[in-house]
Parts: structure tokens; sequence; C-alpha cells
């Protein structure tokens, strides 16, 4: 069975006054049975249509005035569990979060909150959820490309 999965998706989207605004998008991909390509192929269309419609939505809402001069980067997206609870909230906002590349390349990066880039580190390594098979560790975070980043946290769950 595939399972039910949170997916992070992170932007950067810049008006053209040169304003950038980091958009992370969570959508969840619902289960579907291992035997079922059809039905696999038709969830990860579901959720890449939900992020997107959200994500015109934000640009909408909130760049309406020069829409069309919007520039929209894709800097990466996450399949795995992390730490924060406020990214597992339902109502959208502004948070500080914590960036990393991975061993595996574009697009995969790893995500989580944190008071430092120590903390992050601290957190990714202890916890039992982030092992190295099924969480964080699972991406092979490139420690030193570690960044924080001030973002708008975009959910599915607050537009129904």
């Amino acid at each position: 069975m595939g399972i039910e999965l949170e997916i992070f998706y992170l932007y950067k989207i810049t008006s053209d006054e040169n304003k950038e605004t980091n958009v992370l998008i969570r959508c969840t991909r619902e289960e579907f049975p291992n035997y079922s390509q059809t039905k696999e192929n038709q969830v990860n269309k579901d959720v890449e249509s939900k992020k997107d419609v959200l994500l015109k939505s934000f640009i909408i809402q909130n760049l309406v005035a020069n829409k069309e001069n919007t520039k929209v980067e894709f800097l990466g997206e996450m399949q795995v569990n992390t730490f924060g609870d406020e990214l597992y909230e339902i109502e959208n906002k502004e948070l500080t979060i914590y960036v990393a590349d991975t061993e595996y390349g574009f697009p995969w990066i790893t995500i989580g909150q944190a008071d430092s880039k120590m903390d992050f580190t601290k957190k990714m390594k202890d916890d039992e959820i982030y092992d190295s098979e099924m969480g964080i560790l699972s991406l092979n975070p490139k420690v030193e490309t570690l960044r924080k980043l001030k973002i708008e946290l975009i959910t599915e769950a607050n537009t129904v």
C-alpha cells in the first residue's frame, strides 16, 4: 500500500518590484494500492494539481497588481516526515525554517523548524522518527548547505 504522505514544496516568488517571498506548500498525497499503477499515477497527479491551485491562489491573492510580471522559482520538495509542529498545523502562517540540499540533488531538500543550525542538526540526528531509513537522514542532507528561511506556509486544509 502506498501510504498517505505529506509533501512539502518550496518556491521563491519574486514580484516585479523585486520583492521576494518564500512559499512552502504542504499537500497530502492520498494512499493507493501498490498493485495499481493507474491509481498511483492518479494520486500523484491529484497532489500536483492541489499544489498548483494553492500556488496560483497565493500569487493571485498576494500579488494581484502585477502577477503577470511575477517570477516563480521552484526550490525543491521533501516527501518525508520532519520536525516542527507548526509545519503540520492547518492554518496558513509565516514561519522560519531551516533548509538543506541533499546528496540526491535537485529537487530534493530537507526542511525543519529549529532554533539554530546546530539545533537542526541535533534534532535531525536525535529523534527516532527521523532515522536513516525513513526520515530526513534518508535524504543524506548536506549540512554545509543548511540555511535559514522565512516562509509563508500554505496548506490545503485551510482552503477546504
